[in-house]
């Protein structure tokens, strides 16, 4: 037999092997990426959204690693858990290591969307801190656009309040002794976006919303010294934590010049950030029963 026709037949048997072969190891990718992509979606399709707020223990028992929730949860506690770069607010690293915190997750980061404001309405209540964690998103709005959607989730939330709002809390919210309140009690919010980028301490990769309910800051700060010691800890952080100058926004409640709706969310600048509305919305059930 001619040896260049063996040399031939043996280069075309061994290539077409070799593109068998290689055939066979992409499907076998696709098919392992497939499976992958099946489990996760089995993972996902078994969590249902809690009717509570869940506790640190719940987080993690229920949303099992690779879950976006998860990822949302393990990203919140790493920024409160850093311990060369510590986080400003000592009350929120302090609230999340002794568990007096609770969590619930929404799956977009569209706040004015209707199914999210009834979810957080459903499970707000006054005895502890909320943190609302939001699914990351790929392409995050602009800071601009988190606020505005911002307020529309406040007064989506004062829409479907079931108790009055209280008494000795203003409704306008250009005032100074203006607080939100739910569920006839008043509340501090601390909200993060992706679209922060200069103020380091309002960024978040995926978004992020606090309720902290007000009574607990009279504990914190029983007297003028304590508040005054714990305020002055918290600008000297955030001196070093912001690559900005601390917001001049930040001041104390009640004060003639301060408006606690300008803290709720810092720009990522030192201009102070703006409200779409004079008042929150009356409440639409407390209208229905009447």
């Amino acid at each position: 037999m001619d040896t260049s026709y063996v040399q031939l037949s043996n280069y075309f048997f061994s290539t077409l092997l070799a593109v068998i072969l290689a055939g066979i190891a992409i499907n076998h990718r696709k098919l392992l990426k497939n499976v992958a992509e099946e489990t996760q979606l089995r993972v996902q399709s078994k969590l249902t959204t809690p009717t509570k707020p869940l506790t640190r223990a719940e987080v993690t028992q229920m949303y099992p690693e690779g879950t976006w929730q998860r990822t949302a949860y393990d990203e919140y506690s790493s920024v409160l858990l850093d311990e060369e770069l510590v986080f400003p607010c000592i009350y929120a690293t302090k609230g999340y290591k002794s568990d007096d915190q609770v969590y619930v997750f929404i799956d977009t980061d569209d706040l004015s969307n209707p199914r999210h404001i009834r979810t957080l309405g459903a499970i707000m209540g006054p005895n502890t801190s909320l943190v609302l964690l939001a699914k990351q998103n790929e392409n995050p709005s602009t800071v601009e656009e988190y606020n505005s959607a911002f307020w529309k989730l406040l007064d989506g939330l004062a829409k479907i309040d079931k108790k009055p709002w209280p008494a000795n809390i203003p409704k306008v919210i250009d005032h100074e002794k203006w607080c939100f309140c739910f569920g006839g009690e008043p509340f501090f919010t601390v909200i993060q976006t992706p679209g922060h980028q200069q103020r380091r301490t309002r960024y978040a990769k995926g978004l992020t919303i606090v309720f902290q309910p007000k009574w607990i800051f009279d504990i914190l700060f029983s007297t003028d010294a304590k508040r005054i010691a714990a305020l002055s800890k918290v600008r000297a952080l955030l001196a070093k934590y912001d690559p900005i100058p601390v917001s001049p926004d930040l001041k104390n409640y009640g004060d003639s010049d301060s408006r606690e709706f300008e803290q709720y969310f810092l720009l990522d600048d030192n201009v102070s950030a703006t409200t779409p509305y004079e008042e929150l919305s009356p409440s639409e059930e407390l209208t229905a029963q009447w």
